[in-house]
């Protein structure tokens, strides 16, 4: 087994909505120093503490592990369906349009006019500090 590369406990994030199957979601990934895609946190607002909520914090958990232990995110994305696999699509290297290949009908954007532009690609500083350096 690869061994896992760890993350800074402080770093930048970024982050962006959609919708999938009438359900909100938030993504954001955390990257390497050198740029590659390391972590992914999934939420689905106002479902805290539901299965589906779950689910979501689940499978980004898997999805970070398997970045940390030298998997690429296409390799996942390709086995993956979902939330996870738009996450992972966003986040991987830019293709055309700054999208990677998706499905188009799987991949709803919430409306760029909305309060708080939430479709739009943000960086944060990352405020939580992980012990060991993250997930």
């Amino acid at each position: 087994m690869t061994q896992r590369e760890r993350l800074p406990n402080r770093r930048a994030n970024y982050s962006f909505s959609f919708e999938y199957e009438g359900h909100q979601y938030r993504a954001t990934a955390g990257r390497f120093a050198d740029g590659r895609l390391a972590e992914i946190f999934l939420h689905v607002p106002g479902k805290l503490g539901t299965p589906m909520q779950a689910n979501a914090d689940n499978v980004a958990i898997l999805a970070s592990l398997a970045l940390q232990h030298g998997v690429a995110p296409d390799a996942t994305r390709h086995s993956a369906t979902g939330p996870i696999a738009i996450a992972l699509a966003k986040f991987s290297e830019p293709i055309g349009d700054g999208w990677a290949a998706v499905e188009q009908d799987q991949l709803h954007l919430v409306s760029a006019v909305d309060a708080n532009h939430a479709d739009q690609e943000s960086e944060h500083p990352q405020s939580n500090e992980y012990p060991e350096g993250g997930r």
